[in-house]
């Protein structure tokens, strides 16, 4: 059975409640670190405001398969961290209720809703801000909330599907990259042959 199939017949007649974020999950806030506690050969990243890591340091206060969402800086940003880190105090981690909804399906919700989180962030400060309590407001969907395990097992269909787009994007990704290079290389090489003249004495 394709996917598209097993999912229409997993949610055919399924009802779905709308829950606010603070109603499934909680959000904390990290704890502070600045640039003179960073550590050149750190072991875990430090994940604060923007897109990428602030540094290094040598503790964690978070665990892998974490996911957060930038509050200063590039406010609203939403991440899942594959690895231990430690969240900055302008981080939010968002912990969900795992016997309400899958930490992963809540992560694809909030990256569907990334542009919403974006603009629901206070664009007149500097640097840029979100709201704890705007997030939290924030409506999820909960397919079959009378029965938490068939809940969970649509959940789960739901992020095995989008996992594997993601996987296929990836190599897509990856794939095209490197016949760009390639194709680059080739141009380049070609150029510089053909328009290499002799030059008159």
């Amino acid at each position: 059975m394709s996917s598209n199939n097993f999912m229409k017949k997993l949610l055919d007649g399924v009802e779905v409640e709308w829950k606010t974020l603070g109603e499934v999950a909680e959000i904390i806030r990290g704890v502070r670190v600045t640039k003179k506690d960073l550590i050149i050969n750190g072991k875990y990243p430090v994940v604060s405001g923007g897109i990428g890591y602030m540094g290094y340091v040598n503790e964690y206060n978070r665990d892998e398969n974490t996911i957060t969402i930038a509050q200063y800086g590039t406010a609203g940003y939403v991440k899942w961290q594959t690895e231990k880190f430690w969240a900055n105090d302008v981080c939010f981690c968002v912990n969900p209720n795992i016997d309400i909804i899958l930490n992963r399906y809540l992560y694809f919700y909030l990256i569907n809703k990334q542009k919403y989180l974006y603009e629901i962030s206070n664009r007149t400060a500097v640097p840029y801000s979100i709201d704890r309590n705007k997030i939290l407001k924030l409506q999820i969907p909960i397919p079959c909330p009378d029965n938490p395990k068939k809940s969970l097992k649509i959940q789960a269909e739901i992020v095995r599907i989008l996992d594997t787009f993601t996987e296929l994007t990836a190599e897509l990704t990856a794939e095209l990259t490197a016949e760009l290079t390639a194709r680059k290389k080739q141009y380049e090489y070609y150029r510089n042959m053909l328009l290499s003249f002799p030059r008159k004495t």
